[in-house]
């Protein structure tokens, strides 16, 4: 049996990351073009976050200090509280 694999490495000086609901696609743009990888899923995305977050080295262990990060964290915590609020209020007791 022959199986190939294929491996690509890219170096964009990033303006965004997204996902594209829809059309699970996660979409990395760039000055230069854009990236994009199809079929990863919403769930998918919310274990790339679980990684991103918490791994022994989390993400946040190499992130600058600034105040926009900081946003985007408290922003990040706000979206999944009320997640799992949402979810807590759907959830019928067994």
């Amino acid at each position: 049996m022959i199986k190939l694999n294929t491996n690509y490495e890219f170096y964009l000086d990033v303006m965004n990351v997204c996902y594209i609901e829809g059309h699970d696609t996660l979409l990395v743009d760039s000055e230069d073009g854009h990236v994009e990888v199809n079929g990863v899923s919403a769930d998918q995305m919310v274990r790339l976050a679980r990684n991103l977050f918490c791994a022994r080295d989390s993400i946040t262990n190499h992130t600058k200090d600034s105040e926009t990060t900081k946003c985007y964290a408290k922003e990040i915590v706000m979206c999944l509280e009320r997640y799992l609020n949402e979810s807590e209020d759907q959830t019928v007791p067994h």
